[in-house]
């Protein structure tokens, strides 16, 4: 019940990763295709700062009041979901921190790097869960989650880079900073 709830709220969280994501694709696909690479990764890097805001923004009200806006809303017996939501947030904002990575590998005829990073995302959670529920119960199963996501994003960030030499994630944002002033 704990982690249904957690992972719910998760969801709404994600919503502003998602929404880049959706409105974000279809811009990455036309760049490529024009061949514009300077305004695609100044796109991509733009993309994830508004991904990490946007769930940053969510996330702070549970960092702050977390149980009890959960016992607000769902009762009170699910104040003990706000740790293993917490847990779920920080790796929502891994996967907001590694920006547009599969909508640029699908956009760009690289879907089968997705699928790989998807199943080695699965390999890792299913790994990690039981050894992690058993030793830290709800928490360990987001745990497993935010590890299985950090796999995710990493796979398909490395190949953004090494295939497209794109850096989608919202740390090139700042090593060019002065490029986007």
């Amino acid at each position: 019940g704990l982690f249904r709830v957690a992972s719910s709220m998760l969801i709404l969280i994600s919503f502003p990763t998602a929404l880049f994501n959706s409105v974000g694709a279809p811009i990455i696909a036309r760049l490529y295709a024009q061949g514009d690479r300077a305004r695609l990764q100044r796109l991509l890097s733009w993309v994830a700062l508004g991904m990490v805001s946007g769930t940053l923004i969510l996330t702070l009200p549970f960092i702050v009041a977390g149980g009890f806006i959960l016992s607000t809303v769902f009762g009170a017996e699910f104040h003990g979901a706000n740790a293993p939501l917490l847990v779920l947030c920080g790796g929502a904002l891994f996967n907001a921190f590694f920006g547009a990575n599969a909508a640029l590998l699908n956009m760009t005829g690289h879907q089968a790097r997705v699928t790989r990073a998807s199943g080695v995302s699965l390999i890792v959670l299913a790994l990690t869960s039981l050894p992690l529920i058993i030793l830290f119960d709800v928490v360990g199963a987001a745990i497993a989650n935010a590890l299985a996501m950090l796999a995710w994003n990493l796979l398909m960030w490395l190949d953004a880079r090494r295939l497209l030499s794109l850096d989608t994630s919202l740390l090139h944002l700042f090593k060019s900073s002065a490029t986007y002033v």
